[in-house]
């Protein structure tokens, strides 16, 4: 039997599993599929994908809206709830993204078996919509320098070519395009939330009144703190946000992220990273002293501190929501995708069922 997926007569009805690590595609499909291929469950097994689609559709477009409530939340909320439920949702997809490509492996080999009448009538409607599909890759494609022969670059002839080269093209939007957006959300998230339990969190310990409020006086374990999460974030791997085969590739995607050049460093292996820029917590240190235990300022010097330092916060801040603006833009293009090829398999669905009506 199939691994992960209830079997009828009818339908696949797939299980998904706690964690993107528990599912495994191949194991979702093979050949015993093929014996499901009649003219009575071929209607079903089209419209079960068409539904999967849809359903991985309402989780992108959870993440897009959790992603842009974030991009516009005000700079002074917590962001760190917002971003753990946009990482949340963001698993979600990415469970149900493996669901979908179980469901097309399944009708690729299914299709194998199909008779001239079906096989004519599915390069009809696919010959159109692998257009129309191949039009949202090329924008993706051009969008991130993609080489000349990115998926859809090619006709697609035969109902079996249909289904290779969307499981490449799905690769290609899903694996190469947005999953980078999503590593980028992951990382820094994780960045911006290790900085407000190791500083934000403990601030108000660090500071505290002295000569009857007329000073401030700020324990330098805030130096400190800062200090081990500017070496932390400034090496490989825990400041990694993209890692690049090239410095060319590095360097197209840290211009996508919207970052500068000088985030682009070697990785020791012959390949390139984009790391972190941790220059707001480099300022944030280095207006303290080295080797002092604490420091006494005046209120007038606190003060001017205290603007800085939040300055510096809401760089990150800033940071973050471009990030997540991105990422929703990104996760689009993915919605478009998955709209035309719901929208395709239903209507070969309705084509069968009128088919196999008429026999």
């Amino acid at each position: 039997m199939l691994t992960g997926i209830s079997l009828s007569s009818t339908a696949l009805s797939p299980i998904i599993p706690t964690s993107p690590e528990q599912l495994d595609d191949a194991k979702l499909v093979n050949n015993e599929v093929k014996t499901l291929f009649t003219k009575g469950s071929a209607e079903q097994l089209y419209k079960q994908a068409s539904d999967n689609v849809l359903k991985l559709n309402e989780r992108l477009v959870e993440a897009r809206k959790d992603a842009m409530q974030l991009a516009k939340a005000p700079h002074s909320s917590p962001l760190d709830a917002r971003a753990q439920d946009l990482s949340e949702k963001i698993v979600a997809s990415q469970l149900h993204a493996h669901v979908v490509t179980a469901s097309l492996q399944g009708l690729e080999a299914l299709a194998s078996g199909q008779g001239p009448q079906e096989k004519s009538m599915a390069n009809s409607l696919f010959s159109q919509s692998s257009t129309e599909l191949q039009s949202v890759v090329a924008e993706v494609a051009e969008l991130h320098a993609a080489p000349p022969a990115s998926p859809g670059s090619t006709a697609i002839s035969e109902t079996d070519d249909f289904f290779q080269k969307l499981l490449d093209m799905i690769k290609f939007i899903r694996e190469d395009y947005l999953a980078v957006y999503e590593e980028l959300i992951a990382k820094y998230s994780a960045f911006f939330k290790d900085f407000n339990e190791s500083i934000m969190s403990k601030l108000g310990g660090w500071i505290t009144g002295v000569n009857e409020g007329k000073d401030v006086r700020i324990s330098l374990e805030l130096r400190d703190e800062l200090d081990r999460l500017v070496q932390k974030y400034s090496s490989i791997p825990e400041g990694v946000l993209f890692t690049g085969q090239t410095q060319e590739e590095a360097l197209r995607w840290a211009q996508a992220f919207g970052m500068s050049p000088e985030s682009v460093r070697p990785d020791g292996n012959g390949g390139f990273v984009i790391m972190i820029d941790v220059s707001p917590l480099v300022a944030m240190r280095d207006t303290f002293p080295p080797f002092l235990p604490f420091i006494t300022w005046d209120s007038a010097k606190f003060q001017a501190w205290q603007t800085g330092f939040n300055s510096q916060e809401s760089e990150m801040k800033n940071q973050l929501q471009v990030f997540t603006t991105k990422y929703g833009n990104a996760n689009s293009y993915y919605e478009n995708f998955n709209k035309i090829l719901s929208s395709q398999l239903s209507q070969y669905a309705e084509m069968l069922k009128a088919y196999c009506s008429g026999i």
